[in-house]
């Protein structure tokens, strides 16, 4: 007799949520775009897992397949969050040039 497979769902490694933030390997605050930057940089699960040592195997894993399952999405996020955060430090450097109070965030 063989013993039922007990498999995981993605949910229970990767946590969406909504239209916020980018996803998260779940329990955390890391987000899957920073293990997949690490992983497309080059370094491999074991070394990631070094960066992350509260991180478990399966996590480092799933958040590397997540990544480059949604990598189109996940980058082109990123790369807005950073475009977003670059205008609005132009913003804030311009207005204290101007002398004017600090924006707020």
């Amino acid at each position: 007799m063989s013993a039922a497979l007990a498999l995981a769902s993605i949910s229970e490694l990767i946590e969406l949520r909504g239209s916020g933030p980018e996803p998260c390997v779940a329990g955390t605050g890391v987000t899957v775009g920073s293990i997949g930057r690490l992983w497309i940089d080059g370094l491999t699960a074991a070394e990631i897992a070094d960066e992350y040592p509260a991180l478990h195997p399966e996590q480092i894993h799933a958040a590397i397949a997540f990544y480059l399952y949604n990598r189109r999405a996940i980058d082109s996020a990123l790369e807005r969050d950073a475009r977003e955060y670059d205008e609005a430090a132009e913003a804030q450097r311009l207005a204290r040039q101007a002398g004017d109070p600090p924006l707020a965030g």
